[in-house]
């Protein structure tokens, strides 16, 4: 019933399941007869996104498709419900085209996937489109559909979106259910949305959002938008190319009239952060899958998927479970006191202004462009080999503070690879982040 290999050389390797073409042509009927229905009874509005086809990166549960979250042993695991979130996207008349490719259990940061292939980056099939939700970055990067869901632990809706050229949100923690989703770090993880411009980004938003989503509109001109800039740490050690292309944008913001605050973050903040990383994940990723599995009545234990696995992490994951229970006082305290530390020193930033408080803070999405597929886990940057995960300075701590986030393009190196930068916004206000990234949108 499902594609679960790519058989054509000019596949970019984006699929992990696709609908069957008669099951699309179906539903695109029904919606005809709905639409004929509405026409009929002279009704002005239909759903939000009738007829609009979407992807969805194959961690997030569809009925009657595996979620397979890219590796071997899931792939029998077959969904009984959908997700909220798609049942969300559905009942506002969106038909489902398929599931993408992404790093095996969304720890990666390539979508170089060793069972379904390695995406490729639209603008350079030779590049990877980052990760982990690359498969759903490159389907709306290359015009396959609109928008697409993916989701987020620490920067893999917005690290493909940079390197892909298209936007990437990562809501606030629990503005959008989390439920139907193959789990990494519950205290982490959300769906985000990957689409071409704000307009969409907004309008998925208000359907995705389990909470009130309208707002007043707070700015009426550039000039009372006010952005911090921590060029300490997030700034430094850029690539060349993209360095440029972020100073342009930051050109481009003044020459708009918006008021750039250059104001860095505690030194301390990337330790606090650190921390947060190794404890929470260390702590919740063994239990969240294990809690995933016995929710979908699974016969699968954890040591099952893990000794099925055919990435580079399945020795972290076997390490983890033969450490089982021994670091909850690390997990502990990162929770409890690590990352409240954490949220606590960017909200002090959004107020340290005074009245005049900084509405959102704005750094590069990564500190490099896209790399080529064959360097595998180590990539060149600034003429030295280092982790893949340097894609992740800029925005795993956003992610560990729970802050909402959009990465937007803001144009190409010399030789033609995206960059993004993100926005980010105090923990729970969205509305405004998407209002200000709406108005900005067009100038940069």
């Amino acid at each position: 019933m499902f594609l679960y290999e790519n058989t054509e050389k000019s596949d970019p390797a984006i699929w992990i399941s696709k609908v069957p073409k008669k099951e699309v042509l179906r539903n695109a009927r029904v919606l005809d007869r709905i639409q004929g229905d509405f026409l009929s009874c002279k009704r002005q509005t239909l759903p939000k996104l009738f007829g609009i086809p979407f992807v969805l990166k194959d961690n997030i549960d569809v009925q009657g498709m595996p979620s397979s979250a890219g590796t071997p042993a899931l792939l029998e695991l077959v969904s009984e419900n959908n997700s909220p979130v798609v049942q969300q996207i559905l009942d506002s008349g969106a038909i489902l085209f398929g599931k993408t490719n992404m790093d095996e259990l969304a720890m990666g940061i390539t979508s170089n996937n060793r069972r379904f292939g390695a995406v490729k980056n639209p603008h350079n099939p030779m590049m990877f489109p980052g990760g982990s939700s690359g498969g759903t970055a490159a389907a709306v990067s290359s015009n396959l559909v609109p928008f697409g869901l993916g989701t987020d632990t620490s920067g893999s809706c917005l690290i493909p979106a940079a390197l892909c050229g298209c936007i990437g949100f990562r809501p606030s923690m629990n503005r959008y259910s989390q439920e139907g989703v193959v789990p990494l770090c519950h205290t982490k993880d959300t769906i985000g949305i990957l689409a071409k411009n704000m307009e969409e980004v907004t309008l998925l938003d208000s359907i995705c959002a389990t909470n009130e989503t309208e707002t007043l509109k707070i700015f009426s001109d550039h000039s009372q938008i006010r952005i911090g800039i921590p060029a300490r740490f997030f700034y430094d050690d850029l690539d060349p190319e993209l360095k440029e292309v972020v100073q342009n944008t930051l050109e481009k913001l003044k020459v708009a009239g918006v008021k750039l605050i250059m104001v860095n973050l505690p030194k301390n903040f990337n330790k606090l952060s650190s921390k947060v990383t190794s404890g929470v994940v260390g702590g919740e990723t063994l239990l969240d899958l294990k809690n995933y599995l016995k929710e979908h009545h699974s016969h699968l234990s954890i040591k099952d998927v893990i000794s099925q696995m055919v990435g580079r992490r399945q020795g972290y994951l076997l390490t983890q479970l033969e450490n089982e229970g021994k670091s909850d006082s690390k997990y502990i305290k990162a929770l409890n006191t690590h990352r409240p530390a954490l949220q606590g020193v960017f909200a002090d930033y959004f107020e340290q202004d005074g009245i005049h408080k900084i509405h959102t803070i704005l750094v590069p999405t990564t500190p490099l462009p896209a790399r080529p597929i064959s360097e595998g886990e180590e990539v060149l940057f600034n003429g030295k080999y280092v982790s893949e995960y340097i894609y992740i300075r800029n925005t795993s701590p956003i992610s560990n503070a729970g802050l909402p986030a959009i990465s937007l393009p803001v144009g190409f190196t010399r030789e033609g690879l995206p960059v993004g930068m993100t926005f980010v916004g105090p923990e729970g206000l969205d509305s405004k982040l998407l209002e200000i990234c709406k108005m900005l949108e067009p100038i940069i």
